[in-house]
Parts: C-alpha cells; structure tokens; sequence
C-alpha cells in the first residue's frame, strides 16, 4: 500500500457524534464493533485505536468520552460482543483501552 493510501477491510454505516465546543467526529460504528469483534481476546490499547483509524487527538478524546457513557449505542454494541472500556491512572499519563473478554 502507497503513501497516502488508506486501508478498505472494514466497511460500514457512518454516524457523527457532536460535542459541545468540538468539530463533528466521523467515526464508522460498525467499524470499531467489527474491529473489535475479530481481535483476540485482551486489552486493545486506545493508541491502537486511533491509529487504525486514523483519528486525531481530538477526535481520540471525543471518541473516549463516547465510550465512556454506558447508555450510547457504541458503547452498547461492543458490549454485547464482551468489549468494555477502561482506563488506568490519571492526568496525562493515563492509560485507556478496550478490555475483549475470553
């Protein structure tokens, strides 16, 4: 694959999320549930995340708050496939990831 050319191997329906004081964050549902349904089980660091999908900072932090709400449908979606979210520490040196369970 060139320089600049993106990855298609995940597909799916789009949705916008819209926070106070932030730009829209596009990010594909059904493709982070589909994502996570092919990892093995384990922690899914939040840097792997953004990086697969190319996300920047700011779009990693909205997306983070997404999960963390219990009721959003992502957030319900991957949790019917035994994903949670989580975090370790405080501050800048926090760790957050995606916990699949066995």
């Amino acid at each position: 694959m060139g320089f600049g050319q993106h990855s298609n191997r995940f597909s799916g329906a789009w949705f916008s999320i819209a926070l106070r004081g932030t730009s829209n964050v596009r990010l594909p549902h059904e493709r982070l549930v589909t994502y996570m349904a092919h990892r093995n089980p384990g922690r899914t660091s939040m840097n792997v995340i953004g990086r697969e999908f190319s996300l920047k900072p700011q779009q990693r932090k909205d997306l983070q708050k997404l999960l963390r709400d219990e009721n959003h449908g992502t957030t319900l979606a991957l949790r019917s496939i035994g994903v949670t979210y989580g975090s370790e520490g405080k501050g800048r040196g926090a760790k957050s990831f995606l916990l699949k369970a066995a």
